[in-house]
């Protein structure tokens, strides 16, 4: 009778958890490589909107320094006058960590499955671009007051997005930190649109005031300080209503005789004011939030602590490999001075 253990040895080879990772892992950072340059031919739209940094400590503190003044009119042979500023609000921006894996049986690997296996790399990479659109994107979706996106989806829970005067991205009365400034406010008039109503007009002069206010700004210590601005940021309902009003040098009046007769809706006695204002669709934004940034500095900003990364490895069982995305960053705000936003109703009457 022959010996069963002895044949045994014959047939299996002793295959320790590594082999795996290094035989097929090449192969898998090479697909997470592929995956990682289709995500950068798509950048993620909402980073265009924040000043990027990046720090290893995982948060960021600031201490606001309010306005200097002047300088004042001196000879060369005299002292020197001491431009003197006093301590503003303090803030800091704090960093939150995310992951993700995919696991590869050894079976699809060996039956060289990698359209199969590339899907489910390009979904894990897919995966974190999607959730760092919607970290930004919940800035301004909840700039004018409300909650985090979804409860524990990005480590806010409950939280509130508020900048360092403890006011929201967008809001009315805010403080200054020298209460002689008084209050100031980054949020314009609401605006509805009605069904048969003059809509067009309506967000052509909401822009017009809001380029207004741009110019009309005072800083902390409430002097004039005037922003130009640089752009209008509106979600995709509103994109055919901007491409109307800033594209034509005659002013929408809305009492065409008929809907589709162009001629009959445009005034010939007046101009436009905002022909030719840039604006942008942001796709992830709601269908009423409208924003305005300024020429100047950004002081919405996004944190990284850890930039998405995918790490290939393998754990206890041996007919298994995963790759894991990981990432950490937060987002935070000092004075939103270049920023103003205006909350619209009634877009389904667009």
């Amino acid at each position: 009778m022959p010996n069963i253990a002895s044949a045994a040895k014959s047939v299996i080879q002793a295959q320790p958890g590594h082999e795996l990772l290094e035989k097929y892992g090449p192969l898998l950072r090479t697909g997470i490589d592929k995956a990682f340059q289709r995500m950068a031919a798509y950048p993620v739209q909402g980073e265009q909107y924040f000043a990027s940094s990046t720090e290893v400590k995982g948060y960021k503190k600031y201490q606001a320094k309010v306005g200097t003044g002047l300088i004042k009119e001196n000879r060369d042979n005299s002292e020197l006058p001491k431009i003197e500023g006093g301590l503003g609000f303090g803030h800091e921006i704090s960093t939150i960590g995310y992951r993700g894996a995919m696991s590869v049986e050894r079976e699809l690997l060996e039956k060289e499955l990698y359209n199969q296996i590339g899907q489910e790399q390009r979904d894990l990479i897919d995966a974190g671009k999607r959730t760092i659109e919607l970290i930004l994107s919940d800035v301004f979706n909840r700039a004018f007051g409300g909650l985090a996106f979804s409860d524990n989806a990005y480590g806010g829970g409950s939280a509130q997005f508020i900048c360092e005067d403890g006011a929201y991205f967008v809001s009315k009365d805010r403080n200054n930190p020298m209460q002689i400034a008084g209050t100031w406010s980054n949020r314009g008039a609401d605006i509805a649109f009605t069904s048969g109503g003059d809509n067009d007009g309506i967000l052509a002069e909401s822009i017009r005031e809001q380029r207004l206010a741009f110019r009309q700004y005072k800083n902390d210590r409430g002097v004039l300080s005037p922003y130009t601005m640089k752009r209008v940021i509106v979600s995709p309902v509103l994109e055919d209503t901007m491409r109307r009003i800033t594209s034509t040098k005659l002013v929408y009046s809305g009492t065409g005789k008929a809907a589709n007769s162009a001629e009959t809706k445009f005034s010939e006695n007046a101009t436009n004011v905002i022909a030719g204002t840039p604006f942008e669709v942001y796709d992830w934004l709601n269908d009423g939030n409208i924003f305005f940034e300024a020429n100047g500095e950004n002081e919405l900003e996004l944190l990284w602590r850890v930039m998405p990364t995918v790490t290939t490895f393998t754990d206890g069982n041996p007919d298994m490999i995963h790759q894991r995305i990981r990432m950490s960053c937060g987002t935070g705000c000092t004075r939103p001075c270049t920023w103003r936003g205006v909350l619209a109703t009634g877009t389904a009457n667009l």
